[in-house]
C-alpha cells in the first residue's frame, strides 16, 4: 500500500473524534484510554468535556489508579488490567524503568525486589482501609526494609521514593480514593476482571486513539522516557498490533472517525 499523507488539520479531526471530543459519550467511553489527574481535577475537567454525568458520574464511574509514567489515571473498574498490569515489568531492565531512579541507591534489592517489596507494603498498609497522604506514607516507610527508604531533602526524613510506591499501582494495590483538603487520600482499588493481553489490548487502544505511530512513540507514552523499550509491549509483538497482524497493512486513519468499539 502507497504511503498516504494526511494534512495536519486531518490527523487533528482524526484525533479528537477518537477522543470523544466532537459527540458526547456515556461515561465508561470517555476512559477508553484513560484520563489523567495531573494536576488534581484535571481527570474530572476531562471528562466534563467527553460525557454528560458530571463530577458524580466521574467519582462513582471510575477509579484513579497511578498508571502510566506512575501518573494517576482514571479509567474503568474492570479495565484496570490495560492500565496497570500491561506495563508490568518483565525483567530487570524492565522494572528499572518502572521505578525509575528510585533503584538506583539500592544496596540489598534489585529493581523488581524493591518493587515487589513495595507493593507487599502497599497492600499492607491499605488492608485496613484508606490512608491520607502522610498516614500512608510514614505506614509504608515501617513496612519496608532500611535501603527502600530513600532520603528526601524536602521533608527533611526518610521515606518510600515517589518513583517506586506510586509503581506498586501496576501491580494492582494502589488507588486515589478521595482527597481530604488538598492531600490525596489512598486506598485499594477494586478488583479488577483479568484482560488475556493487556499490553496488547494497551497498545490498540493507543492507535485506535491516536493514529499510525512508531513503536518509539509508544514506548514514551507508556513509560515517559527514550530509548528504554516499554514493559508494555516490545518488538515484534508491537509491530503486529500496530499493523493489524503480521504482514498486515492496516491503518486506523483509514477507518471511520467515530469512537472505536470497546473490547470485551
Amino acid at each position: 500500500m502507497p504511503d498516504t499523507f494526511l494534512a495536519r488539520s486531518q490527523v487533528v479531526a482524526f484525533r479528537l473524534g477518537r477522543h470523544h471530543l466532537g459527540k458526547r459519550t456515556a461515561p465508561l467511553e470517555a476512559a477508553y484510554v484513560g484520563l489523567q489527574d495531573t494536576p488534581p481535577g484535571a481527570g474530572g475537567t476531562a471528562f466534563a468535556a467527553r460525557a454528560d454525568g458530571g463530577p458524580e458520574a466521574f467519582e462513582s464511574e471510575l477509579v484513579i489508579v497511578p498508571s502510566l509514567r506512575g501518573a494517576p489515571m482514571a479509567v474503568d473498574p474492570a479495565e484496570q488490567a490495560i492500565f496497570t498490569t500491561a506495563i508490568a515489568p518483565r525483567d530487570e531492565d524492565d522494572a528499572k524503568v518502572v521505578v525509575g531512579n528510585a533503584w538506583k541507591p539500592l544496596e540489598r534489592h534489585t529493581a523488581m525486589q524493591a518493587l515487589d517489596v513495595a507493593s507487599e507494603a502497599v497492600r499492607d498498609v491499605l488492608a485496613d482501609g484508606p490512608k491520607r497522604k502522610t498516614d500512608f506514607h510514614r505506614e509504608l516507610t515501617e513496612r519496608v526494609p532500611e535501603d527502600l527508604r530513600w532520603w528526601c531533602k524536602g521533608c527533611g526524613e526518610h521515606h518510600v521514593n515517589p518513583s517506586l510506591w506510586r509503581a506498586t499501582g501496576i501491580r494492582g494495590v494502589l488507588a486515589i480514593v478521595g482527597r481530604d483538603g488538598r492531600s490525596p487520600v489512598y486506598g485499594a482499588p477494586p478488583k479488577a476482571r483479568k484482560v488475556a493481553d493487556p499490553g496488547a489490548e494497551l497498545a490498540r487502544r493507543f492507535l485506535r486513539a491516536y493514529g499510525p505511530a512508531r513503536p518509539a512513540g509508544r514506548r514514551r507514552r507508556a513509560s515517559g522516557r527514550r530509548g528504554r523499550r516499554s514493559p508494555a509491549r516490545r518488538g515484534s509483538r508491537w509491530r503486529a498490533t500496530a499493523t493489524g497482524g503480521r504482514g498486515a497493512r492496516r491503518s486506523p486513519c483509514t477507518t471511520s472517525a467515530g469512537p472505536p468499539a470497546r473490547a470485551r
